[in-house]
């Protein structure tokens, strides 16, 4: 089955640690297609295709309009939190829906903070992918993580759920 990676970032994360994670799936996981989307024009890395998030319907209007609004970007309280930053986390929303149109295979999205020492066999990802629409990293001491999801875009659920 075909895979291919998504991700994004800003060009502040890819200085800081986003090129380090591109050249981590390149160097540690099986060959794929990646996309890296991102609202900044970044450095090209051989092997990754660079998308603009300002591409795709809707979601520079979305983004800019969510970015003006503090609760939106998790400001509760003078307090940030980040697992209620909507502002941010469409960014990803928008990068995982666009790189599922018309793509038949498994879509693995990638965190643009994760780290890679070990290699990723094709087996793995096609066991965890087994019959299953949606696999999700869960941390061992924590709760289910958004930083790895994979989606089966052949699944029968797909369509529903990517075009909703």
């Amino acid at each position: 089955m075909q895979r291919r990676y998504v991700t994004s970032m800003s060009r502040d994360i890819f200085d800081d640690h986003g090129k380090e994670m591109l050249e981590g799936l390149l160097r540690y996981w099986p060959q794929a297609e990646i996309f890296c989307y991102s609202e900044d024009q970044l450095p090209e890395v051989m092997g990754v295709t660079h998308k603009s998030l300002w591409d795709i319907p809707g979601a520079e209007l979305f983004i800019k309009f969510t970015g003006s609004f503090p609760a939106l970007c998790g400001m509760i309280d003078n307090t940030r939190h980040y697992t209620k930053d909507a502002h941010t986390f469409s960014k990803k929303v928008f990068a995982q829906i666009d790189a599922a149109c018309n793509f038949p295979g498994h879509l693995f999205w990638v965190d643009a903070d994760v780290k890679t020492f070990n290699h990723v066999t094709g087996k793995q990802l096609e066991d965890w992918m087994m019959g299953k629409f949606m696999c999700v990293m869960r941390r061992k001491t924590w709760h289910m993580c958004s930083s790895f999801v994979g989606f089966d875009c052949s699944h029968t659920f797909a369509n529903g759920f990517f075009n909703h």
